[in-house]
């Protein structure tokens, strides 16, 4: 999954990589996207089902 960054123009600034497959060590894959900038929050994009 990722999850956006945005600044308060809503640009996107940066982003959170989570994964979700279970890695050997029982924990699971937590990253920041290189070259995030440290001034935004996130946010979640939520799609609609066809």
């Amino acid at each position: 999954m990722v999850f956006k960054w945005k600044d308060k123009e809503g640009e996107v600034v940066g982003a959170d990589r989570q994964g979700t497959k279970q890695l050997d060590n029982g924990g699971y894959f937590k990253g920041m996207i290189a070259n995030s900038k440290d001034t935004g929050g996130f946010s979640i994009d939520i799609g609609k089902s066809k």
